[in-house]
Order: C-alpha cells, then structure tokens, then sequence
C-alpha cells in the first residue's frame, strides 16, 4: 500500500511528468515525439502499400503467359502479402495514435492535479503558524 508520504512525492513530481508529457504548451514533450514516430510509420505504411499495389498491378498481365507465368503469379501473391502487412501497419498506426491521445489527455491532467496541490499546499501553509507546511 502506498503511503502519504508517497502519494505526496508523486503530486510533488506531478507537474515535472506533466511537462515531459506534453511540455509546457500542452502539445510537445514526448507525446510530441510519439505523434511524429506514429505519422512516420503511417506514411510508410501507405507508401509500402502503393509500391505494392504497384507491384501487383504491374505482375498481373504477365501471370498467363507462358513463361513468365508462374514466376509473375508468385510475385503478385507476395505483393498481396506486402500489401496486408502494410494495411496491417495502418491499422497499428491508428491504435498508436489513439495512445498517444491518452497519454496527452494524461499528462495535462496531471499537470492540472499538480498545480492544484500546489496551490492547495500553499494555501494550507499560509495557514499554519510560521506559515510552513507541515
């Protein structure tokens, strides 16, 4: 069990955790950092996806022929993988993002937390007589 003296440590950290969440505009720190990671792996995710489009669009003419056939039709089927494992990266893509909404949603309310103990702390010591808190 957590005790007071730890729960005030972590409303003490509060508004420190608060900034490296979201820094002090609410929209940098790390989460910042994780939306511009999640952005890069959506775009490539769609760029992989069109090149494999690409691919299988290109393969798909050549796939009754002779020759070229069975070799045309095993490339079209590993694009077709490439293309479900891009679509796969989009669908991450999208989770990540939604996390990284929490994780913002979370630091600002921490932060909000941690001002307001800050404020009801300050409050009690002008309070208490010397004016310290206890």
């Amino acid at each position: 069990m957590v005790g007071l003296g730890r729960l005030q440590e972590f409303l003490d950290d509060a508004p420190l955790v608060s900034l490296a969440l979201v820094g002090d505009d609410g929209a940098s720190g790390l989460t910042a950092l994780m939306s511009h990671g999640v952005r890069g792996l959506g775009t490539a995710a769609d760029l992989v996806g069109g090149a494999a489009d690409q691919v299988a669009e290109r393969v798909e003419p050549l796939t009754d022929r002779r020759i070229v056939g069975w070799p045309a039709r095993q490339v079209g089927q590993v694009a077709g993988l490439i293309g479900e494992a891009s679509a796969d990266l989009g669908d991450l893509t999208d989770e990540l993002d939604a996390l990284v909404d929490v994780v913002a949603r979370f630091g600002v309310r921490l932060g909000r937390v941690g001002h307001a103990m800050d404020r009801t702390g300050r409050r009690s010591a002008r309070r208490r007589p010397g004016g310290s808190p206890a």
